[in-house]
Parts: C-alpha cells; structure tokens; sequence
C-alpha cells in the first residue's frame, strides 16, 4: 500500500467513525454506517482482493480457471463496494428462511446491500458456497504434496476418535472435519472450513475471522478432551486441528494466512526438484486466486438465487444424530433415520451413532480390540449414508426393505 493509499484510507475511516457515532443520524443510519466502516476495513484484509486479479498463465495450462459469470461478477462487486446488489423489488421484503433479526424477533429482512443474504441457509446455498471453498482449500493441499482428501468418507469419519454421548449410553458423538490430510513425515492434520459475515461492531480487522476461529478451537478441544477421558491412548488424540475461516468479504483469519504462507514452502521444498522461487509464487497466487473466487462466487450465488427463490441441491448439514429404534437388538439397517436439520444455522460437525449390541469384541470398548490393541472402528452403514447426505430418506427406507425381503 503506498503513502497515499494510505491516507486515503484513513480518510474514509475517519468519515465511517464519524457517521457512526452516537447522534449522527437515526438508529437504521447508524446500523448501516457501522456495517460499512466492517465491510471497508474487511475487503481490505489478506486474500480479499485475489479474486479481482488474473490466473496466472502457467496455472492456467493445467487446469483452466474457474468460470465467473458476468452477472454474479457484476452482484460480487456490488456488495464489496458497499453498493445495492439486491434487485429493487425483492429488497425489503421478508426473507424466506426462519432466521430471527436480533433484537427484534422477527423475521429476517432482505436489505438491498446484501448483508443478510450473504448468510442466509435457505435453499441450501450457504452449504453450497462452503463446499465450493472446502474443493479448492483441499485441493492446494494435496497438490503440496499431502496425501489429503475431502471425499472420501470413511477417512473423515475416521480421522477423529469418539466419545459416549452419555456415561452409559450406547450412542457415540462423531466430529467430522471438512478436510484431512497427512503430509510426508507421517503428521495428521484436520481442517475446519467457516465463512463467515465481518462484524459490525469490529473496531479492528479480523474480529469475525478471529472468532470464528476461537469457536471451532474451543469446540475441538471439549470434544477431544472428552475422547482423551474414554482412551487416552487414542493415537488420533494427536491430529493437529486447523480451523480455516473467511469472511464474506474475502478477508482470510491468521491462522489460514499461516495455513497458506507453510503450504507454499512446503510445495517448494516437497514437489520442486530444485529451489525454484518462481514456481512457487505461481503456485501460492494460483491457489489464493482460486479460493478467493469460489468465496466471492458463492456469496453472489447466494444473493442473486435466493433473492429469486431458487433452491440447489446441497447435502445435508452434518448435525445428524442417529438415536437406537425401540428395539436395539437389530442390525444396522433397522436403526432409525437421521432426522433433517433443515439446514438453518451453522454445522457443528457433530454426528451421533449407536452401537451394535451383538459385538464380536466381548464387551471391549470401541476401537479396542479384545487384547488391548487398537483398531481401526468401522462405522456403519447409516452413518456412512448421512455423512454422504446425497440419499434421501425415503430411498434409504426403501433400500433396507428390499433387504429385509431378500434375507427372509
């Protein structure tokens, strides 16, 4: 940023400082001036901007770039400005999810700005955007030379240990991160994928991101700490957890910054065969780039789709509990559906799964074998199709009955 950028951007700081303040207008004003001097200072964070730029020429002989259309182009640059992107019509109106305004208890409002679109879960969406974002964060990562995935669900399932969801009780609490990886030294790493709004109320940058990442922190070490109490001897007790978190407008969190910055030394000390600056600036711009797109294609996505009210087929959110039927006594293909979420709020990644009564392991704990030594659990059936979340319920149903038929 040079000297004059620089006292540019005090100067629309001090003014946004200024409408802010107690008495500069009415409370809506107000409301809407703080949102502003968030969505400045966010848009001018790390990784906010790449996706204005070009791919570079040798990333795009690999792989092509990814398609963004001029309408939502035209809806991202609206809403990074600070401009309506919202069509006249539509702006004002009663949203269509059964999100609550703060404060009020009333049904969200589609303002013209696109503040709440940009977070809205209807029409699935929101999920949509995030997994858009998770394909290209996993994807850099492989390409550094990790053995990493994000599709392949009993590696994800497996990736964490689980715990009793009650000291006596047969269910088990799953935590499903987005992304696992493996590097060259044998290290298990997870990662945690959120986008979430900047913060009005920020009077720094980054608050949102920062949040957001000391959340998924704390909700991964409550979880692992009640694991380490069932089998502290786990060796998945010892997978390091990097929550990955964006704002809305772009701005990446420090610890995804971090995530970024040891990616790219480690793709030029693993994948280059020699010391090779220039590649791996290819590589980092290339894969930033395409991050920072999917984020802001998703987000005009969002606002263009649902202020239309179309609706996209999206999995499931991860929140699935599986409770044991009434008689618990049976297989795997007689326990009950995961019941749907609906996909309001925001994923805690938690899945629920009772265990078999008829375990061949004599009573030993799960993951344990009967001599002490562990093994690796083999989720079942159901949990495997909720984590898929592409069946719906009435196909799963209809499946176990032809089962069913065909044993007797």
């Amino acid at each position: 940023m040079t000297n004059r950028h620089s006292r540019d951007q005090h100067l629309v700081l001090d003014a946004l400082d200024a409408e802010c303040k107690p008495g500069a207008g009415t409370r809506t004003e107000q409301k809407w001036a703080k949102w502003q001097r968030a969505r400045f200072v966010s848009a001018g964070g790390k990784m906010a901007y790449h996706w204005l730029g070009l791919l570079p020429r040798k990333a795009r002989i690999t792989r092509l770039s990814q398609r963004f259309e001029s309408h939502l182009f035209r809806i991202a640059l609206q809403y990074r400005s600070g401009l309506p992107c919202v069509p006249g019509p539509v702006a004002g109106a009663r949203c269509r999810c059964k999100v609550k305004a703060a404060g009020t208890g009333e049904r969200s409002v589609m303002d013209k700005y696109g503040h709440h679109l940009a977070a809205c879960p209807w029409g699935g969406w929101r999920i949509s955007r995030h997994d858009g974002t998770n394909g290209e964060v996993g994807a850099g990562i492989r390409e550094a030379g990790n053995n990493a995935t994000w599709t392949d669900i009993e590696r994800i399932l497996n990736a964490l240990p689980s715990h009793r969801k009650e000291p006596s009780s047969r269910t088990r609490r799953h935590r499903i991160a987005d992304i696992i990886s493996i590097d060259q030294n044998n290290q298990r790493s997870v990662f945690d994928i959120m986008i979430t709004r900047s913060d009005p109320r920020a009077k720094e940058a980054l608050r949102a991101a920062k949040a957001g990442e000391k959340m998924k922190l704390t909700k991964y070490e409550d979880f692992l700490q009640r694991c380490a109490e069932e089998d502290p001897s786990d060796p998945r007790l010892q997978t390091a957890v990097i929550p990955v978190v964006f704002e809305t407008h772009g701005a990446a969190g420090p610890m995804a910054c971090r995530l970024f910055s040891l990616t790219r030394h480690q793709y030029g000390n693993v994948v280059l065969p020699c010391e090779d600056r220039s590649s791996e600036q290819i590589f980092y711009a290339a894969w930033v780039h395409r991050i920072s797109t999917a984020v802001q294609r998703g987000t005009a996505l969002m606002i263009h789709n649902i202020a239309q009210g179309n609706r996209t087929k999206s999995r499931r959110t991860k929140d699935v509990d599986v409770e044991p039927t009434a008689d618990a006594g049976g297989s795997d293909d007689n326990q009950s559906a995961s019941p749907d979420t609906g996909g309001y709020g925001e994923s805690d990644s938690e899945v629920e799964f009772s265990e078999s009564d008829d375990s061949d392991d004599g009573g030993a704990p799960a993951g344990r074998a009967a001599g002490g030594s562990w093994r690796k659990p083999v989720p079942p059936k159901l949990v495997m199709k909720a984590a898929r979340a592409r069946r719906a319920r009435c196909t799963r149903v209809a499946t176990s009955g032809l089962q069913n038929s065909a044993v007797k």
